[in-house]
């Protein structure tokens, strides 16, 4: 402590001295550890913006007094300055000190129940997916079991007609939904799917044709 003023009309000494804070480390960097759950700027930065200077574990300070008797002389009034910020920096780090264990119990567990939840969702699409498919697939065998009988309807003279017509519109249909599945995902489970869908759709639109052919 040093005295910087003395005021001759009434003894009042304005002085400065050192006020010294020791927080463990580990205290600070759960306290931030808290700002951080919390959304909100870490507690040691408002430390240092409040005129503390951090030295290891200690966090030092000038402070401004004035110091005056009273006109008995039996009692000394002291008055600090400018310490709300600093009071208010040091006990924002030590709450969230004490809040840090409690926050960082429902962080795990909101982590915990994020993680089933995405496990839970990710096993959906799964099933989702597979359920897609053998769809696809139970259309598409009936799409080709639906062609399959027209063309046993059809007389001998058309078939030997169509039948080079038939096998180059099959080359066509696999390369071009083999093509589309491939532009739809790179998953193999919705790749196949895409592809049972489209041979399915072009295998009707070849039925309705040979119906037409058929009823004529």
């Amino acid at each position: 402590i040093r005295t910087e003023k003395i005021d001759p009309n009434s003894n009042k000494r304005l002085c400065i001295g050192t006020l010294v804070a020791v927080i463990p480390t580990s205290m600070t960097s759960d306290a931030d550890e808290a700002s951080r759950l919390l959304g909100i700027g870490a507690a040691t930065e408002a430390l240092l913006a409040s005129g503390f200077e951090k030295q290891a574990d200690t966090l030092v300070r000038e402070v401004s007094f004035s110091v005056q008797p009273t006109d008995a002389g039996d009692k000394i009034f002291a008055e600090i300055e400018g310490l709300e910020s600093s009071f208010s920096a040091l006990g924002d780090v030590i709450s969230s000190f004490v809040m840090y264990p409690e926050l960082k119990l429902q962080s795990e567990q909101a982590i915990s129940e994020q993680r089933a939840r995405s496990e839970e969702l990710a096993s959906q699409i799964i099933k989702q997916r597979d359920a897609d498919l053998r769809l696809a697939s139970a259309e598409n065998k009936v799409a080709n079991q639906e062609i399959g009988q027209i063309w046993i309807e059809l007389s001998p003279m058309l078939q030997s007609k169509l039948i080079e017509i038939q096998r180059a519109w099959i080359d066509k249909k696999t390369v071009d939904c083999n093509i589309s599945a491939a532009g739809k995902s790179d998953d193999l489970l919705m790749k196949e799917t895409e592809r049972l869908r489209c041979d399915t759709e072009v295998t009707r639109e070849r039925s309705k044709e040979l119906r037409s052919i058929l009823a004529q």
